[in-house]
């Protein structure tokens, strides 16, 4: 059985590594390693491999036919969602058969990150069955996540806050799958998916993000709108993390139908 590795750039902590079935997070072997550079290098490309570099592994036939560059978002989006702060990219993806590097893809890291926090709770082999939820959740969806967690690895790793928040913005509209009311249904529903002593609150910063996220696509000037989110960015962050877990967490037991209908009932709970 073929497995699909996402190597990050940075060694990922120890409470992270675990198995979850098809799913695992580890260090490399030394063998694997190894075979990752001779294919790259028979290939005319040279890598090097520390000895701590770590991986996300996940069975081939769990990943519902994705591209390599596809695996690493969606690898990337699991991780970001685990992150309390800062991103953690994926630089090489390899597919190994057996003991075999078959095929690489090196990908290049275009600007610096913050280093990631992870989630202290999130120990052990609970990252991993967080990836098996998420795959899980994708072949629900139909690859229907893909806008998802593009967006939100583009939110994670952008340092412009006008271009951040707006690509937090359009992540979380790609849940909604309305097209009336979308600002209304952004945050009343969205706010009532996670729930809380602060709801309104909640809801009241989402519709404040989303009329920034209005002016900016319809070309007007987002100066206010902006300067009233933007002290926001830690909760909004706090926020889409426990937005997004919630939806792929349900999904794993519902259909996207399901889901639509839970975002309308909540209107009138």
């Amino acid at each position: 059985m073929a497995d699909l590795y996402a190597l990050t750039s940075e060694p990922l902590p120890k409470t992270l590594h675990g198995a979850d079935g098809n799913f695992s997070i580890r260090t490399l072997s030394d063998h694997e390693r190894i075979a990752i550079e001779d294919h790259f290098f028979k290939a005319n490309f040279k890598i090097e491999l520390p000895s701590t570099t770590t991986a996300v592994v996940v069975a081939q036939n769990e990943t519902d036919r994705a591209s390599m560059e596809e695996f690493a978002v969606l690898v990337e989006f699991a991780l970001a969602v685990l992150t309390v702060s800062g991103f953690q990219p994926v630089t090489t993806v390899a597919t190994f058969n057996a003991t075999t590097c078959t095929d690489g893809l090196e990908r290049p890291d275009p600007q610096p990150n913050d280093p990631p926090t992870f989630a202290k709770k999130v120990v052990k082999g609970a990252a991993s069955t967080w990836l098996r939820h998420f795959f899980a959740a994708r072949r629900k969806a139909k690859d229907k996540l893909h806008v998802t967690a593009d967006r939100f690895v583009r939110y994670s790793r952008t340092r412009n806050s006008l271009d951040s928040l707006l690509d937090l913005c359009i992540c979380l509209e790609s849940l909604i799958d309305s097209q009336t009311e979308i600002s209304f249904r952004f945050g009343t529903c969205l706010a009532k998916v996670i729930g809380g002593r602060e709801a309104e609150e909640t809801s009241d910063l989402l519709s404040d993000l989303y009329d920034f996220r209005s002016r900016v696509v319809h070309g007007a000037d987002a100066t206010k709108e902006h300067r009233k989110v933007d002290p926001h960015r830690v909760k909004l962050r706090f926020l889409a993390r426990s937005i997004l877990t919630g939806y792929v967490l349900y999904l794993t037991e519902h259909t996207k139908d399901e889901w639509k209908r839970h975002l309308r009932s909540a209107l009138f709970a």
